[in-house]
């Protein structure tokens, strides 16, 4: 049935998927041309299941690659022959894209709580005394990492030109560090969003109004529509 796909809709330029048992499929002709070349057994499943995330996940992980022409010529080919397939909604794609967003879901919450929901110890061992979990920002070389998270916190107010009396909602806002911070300096109330039962739970609760555990795109879209700047920490 994959193959059929090709088959079916590779009518503009031509393609040469070559899958992991080596067996070689051409479809189409002309120009551009592309081998597309399969690493792994499930690669063009997890791609075809949802392309948009699936095709640049999949060939970070080194699952295909190009071995004849170039990148673009076979992003090229996939565009202009199956985009029309994959932004088609019908009854079945409508279903299938709510049991792929549930999976996506659960596979964010597994995530989680593989890299977040540890023992917070593990985490104090490197990061700074605030526990802010993203980049810092080092303006100077010689800066402590304290200073660089500190800077980065502004840096942000400034340039949202945050001013007191806001609302805000920090998407991924771990221990709510640079919510708290924002709170205490400028004066904004701020919601947070995590994925984490370790943050929501434990620490931020601690140090911050409310904190809501949620992987919901429109629990976070209702919730912004009510602040007036949105930060994706």
């Amino acid at each position: 049935m994959r193959l059929e796909l090709f088959e079916r809709f590779v009518k503009h330029g031509e393609l040469t998927l070559v899958d992991a048992a080596g067996t070689r499929h051409r479809f189409g002709s002309g120009t551009p041309k592309a081998t597309w070349v399969m690493r792994q057994p499930n690669t063009l499943r997890r791609v075809l299941t949802n392309p948009a995330l699936e095709l640049g996940e999949t060939y970070m992980e080194e699952g295909w690659d190009v071995a004849e022409g170039t990148l673009t010529d076979l992003i090229t080919i996939l565009r202009s022959n199956m985009g029309d397939l994959v932004q088609r909604r019908t009854v079945f794609s409508e279903f299938a894209a709510l049991v792929q967003t549930w999976n996506a879901l659960r596979a964010s919450f597994a995530n989680v709580r593989h890299h977040y929901d540890l023992d917070e110890e593990l985490f104090r061992a490197f990061l700074d005394r605030d526990m802010h979990y993203s980049c810092a920002y080092f303006r100077e070389p010689d800066m402590s990492l304290e200073s660089a998270q500190l800077a980065k916190c502004n840096h942000i107010a400034r340039k949202l030109l945050i001013e007191p009396g806001q609302q805000i909602l920090d998407i991924g806002c771990g221990w709510g560090s640079l919510a708290l911070h924002l709170a205490e300096t400028v004066g904004v109330s701020v919601v947070g969003l995590t994925l984490s039962w370790s943050n929501c739970a434990s620490h931020a609760p601690k140090r911050c109004v409310a904190v809501f555990r949620t992987a919901s795109s429109s629990a976070c879209r209702t919730i912004a529509r009510t602040t007036d700047s949105t930060i994706a920490s």
